[in-house]
């Protein structure tokens, strides 16, 4: 049983306000490469000098101290409660090349094994983590070959991804499910979807459609590049349209639940100026992420959006990287508001998050929707958000469905 005081929860929260279209400048001038499921914190790491960080929204920058024995450092992903990151050092002495690893700011580094002998060299490579935290994905590298690879919780120890026989060998895990039973795999020629010993082919055999990046939160819907796809139970494999001007993009992030994707185009070689981040739904279609902030009342004068690199859990907080009316890199965040799908029309309506659970997630992703007038923070259904909604909401999430 929950306990909390309704009396109380309405005291501390503000108002609610209509949700709008929203778009800041962060302090941030590294690449965000992934965001915890509410938003509130993100990492990265800069990638000209690869130093890592952790940052939330309070303004807080932790900076990672690489170990002494590398000199760079590339931060992958970052659980939904943004407590772990994983990602892959680099640049090593002594022998030392790559090395996989788990990081908490409490615990630092926790270097991850490959599948070499002893006294070979590491050259192992993290590609993901799964949103619970538990799973690491990516590459176990050896002499004269490689493996898609998990580590899980606990264990540095790498497991291979068991691939049915007759498959083609399966080179990295790219991406996962929230709790890494759908895994996104790839040969490096085409797309495979892993789960429960099998595995699908999810993309034709090219290599432009050949590395999965995102998967949605129950497995059912997976997108990637280097030319912007999607994949779906529903919809099988989609080719994503390219820019106005005809330019391919790649997917770099996507809502938990696979209807929310955006990305863009980081390659050193394409001009400062040009603009490349976009946003995809169903609705929208593919269109630049500029260009629909300046449709919703943004002033975007100053700004060159390059990419979308990371989206929170319900797909309205994006981050990405741009270029400053200065000429320097910066990170910014827009906030984009998506037509309402609400738990109180599911069986479990205390379930806000439609994560799968009812937990202190749900309790926060309600409390962030009915601070800003969505349609979802009307939980008792009465055409306004108001304190009603909270006390509803709360009767419901204490029971735990």
């Amino acid at each position: 049983m929950r306990y909390i005081s309704v009396l109380g929860a309405l005291l501390f929260c503000a108002a609610p306000a209509a949700a709008q279209v929203t778009f800041e400048q962060l302090p941030v001038f590294e690449g965000i490469t992934d965001v915890s499921n509410d938003g509130s914190i993100v990492a990265g790491y800069n990638p000209v000098f690869f130093a890592g960080f952790i940052w939330n929204r309070s303004q807080v920058m932790h900076r990672l101290t690489l170990p002494p024995e590398y000199r760079k450092v590339a931060v992958r992903g970052i659980s939904g409660d943004g407590r772990i990151i994983a990602g892959t050092l680099s640049e090593g002495v002594n022998g030392l090349r790559q090395q996989a690893f788990r990081y908490t700011i409490s615990g630092g580094f926790e270097y991850l094994d490959d599948l070499g002998e002893a006294g070979d060299t590491i050259i192992n490579a993290v590609d993901a983590i799964s949103r619970d935290g538990r799973t690491v994905m990516g590459t176990g590298r050896f002499p004269g070959g490689a493996a898609a690879v998990t580590w899980v919780a606990g264990s540095p120890t790498p497991l291979v991804v068991p691939i049915p026989d007759g498959a083609p060998r399966m080179l990295m895990a790219g991406a996962s499910d929230a709790d890494a039973s759908h895994i996104a795999m790839t040969d490096f020629h085409q797309s495979f979807l892993w789960h429960a010993g099998a595995l699908t082919a999810i993309t034709p055999i090219d290599p432009y459609r050949g590395v999965p990046t995102e998967v949605s939160d129950h497995g059912d819907v997976v997108a990637g590049g280097p030319y912007a796809w999607r994949w779906s139970e529903a919809d099988g494999f989609e080719a994503l349209p390219t820019l106005p001007d005809g330019r391919h993009v790649d997917v770099y992030a996507m809502s938990a639940d696979g209807e929310v994707l955006a990305g863009g185009n980081n390659s050193p070689w394409r001009p400062l100026r040009e603009e490349s981040a976009f946003y995809w739904t169903r609705e929208t279609g593919l269109v630049l992420m500029k260009d629909l902030l300046i449709e919703r009342g943004i002033n975007m004068d100053d700004w060159t959006l390059k990419s979308v690199d990371a989206i929170s859990a319900d797909g309205q907080t994006l981050f990405g990287r741009g270029v400053y009316t200065n000429g320097f890199w910066q990170s910014w965040t827009a906030f984009v508001p998506r037509p309402a799908v609400c738990s109180h029309g599911l069986p479990c309506s205390a379930d806000f998050d439609r994560s799968g659970a009812v937990d202190w997630a749900d309790l926060g992703a309600f409390f962030n929707s009915w601070q800003r007038g969505e349609a979802c923070g009307d939980f008792d259904r009465s055409g306004g958000v108001d304190g009603e909604d909270v006390g509803a909401f709360i009767g419901r999430w204490q029971v735990g469905c």
